[in-house]
């Protein structure tokens, strides 16, 4: 694995020396470090009530993270064990999407019930937001990895 040497790392891909498995390895080091860089910077700045949140935050974003990665290598290896970045990150964008419109919905109900104002039980209810928000993106990229890598003759909404 490189760190630093992108030639070195285009060379292997051009010789067909980089495999699923040493993909995955780049895409979850990637998707880990992009989540630490980007809540690392607001901690100590947000509109948490209690700044253990902040931290509880990021341990949850980075556990979610690595497992629903490893949940969908592990689904995809299940399968034909192809192309499982273009799979996770096509798939990625129109489910994105739509938990975003459920996000949403979730974000009104805050506002409605916490009426903008701080409180323990707000950031309890954005904690568990985000955790559902990303259990269930990992959950549903996983079930249309299946789909694909599995390609049994079986209808998706089964």
């Amino acid at each position: 694995m490189y760190f630093w040497k992108v030639n070195a790392l285009a060379e292997d891909f051009r010789n067909d020396k980089v495999t699923q498995k040493e993909q995955l390895k780049y895409f979850l080091l990637y998707s880990l470090l992009i989540s630490f860089v980007i809540d690392v910077p607001a901690l100590g700045d947000s509109s948490w009530n209690s700044p253990i949140f902040e931290w509880v935050e990021l341990g949850v974003n980075l556990i979610i993270t690595f497992w629903g990665i490893i949940w969908c290598f592990r689904a995809n290896q299940q399968g034909d064990d192809k192309d499982f970045l273009a799979r996770t990150l096509c798939l990625g964008l129109p489910i994105a999407v739509r938990l975003l419109l459920w996000c949403i919905i979730l974000l009104i109900i805050e506002i409605i019930l916490f009426k903008g104002g701080q409180s323990i039980w707000r950031d309890i209810f954005r904690l568990a937001e985000t955790a559902l928000f990303m259990i269930l993106y990992y959950a549903l990229t996983r079930k249309y990895i299946l789909y694909i890598a599995i390609n049994e003759n079986k209808n998706l909404h089964e």
